[in-house]
């Protein structure tokens, strides 16, 4: 869904020489995902917590590892400046 807003925001800004990026950020961790459960909003233990991570790490490519807000923050720096 991500990927179709960012593909059509691209080509309708195209005609007016209007660049666009876009990040699907995936599992990240923040304070809001690692302390509750998304579907009960019941609160976590540490080994629940951990249980969590492994288990959504599985459907991200690099080694399992969930991002890290500052890592996505970067991301969305560097395609915001002129280096991009």
């Amino acid at each position: 869904m991500i990927k179709q807003l960012i593909e059509c925001s691209a080509l309708e800004g195209a005609y007016y020489n209007i660049r666009v990026n876009g990040v699907a950020a995936g599992v990240t961790r923040t304070k809001a995902r690692m302390n509750q459960d998304e579907f009960t909003g019941m609160k976590l233990s540490a080994i629940d917590n951990n249980a969590m991570i492994d288990n959504l790490g599985k459907d991200v490519p690099l080694g399992g590892l969930p991002n890290n807000p500052d890592h996505v923050a970067h991301s969305i720096l560097y395609l915001g400046s002129d280096d991009a």
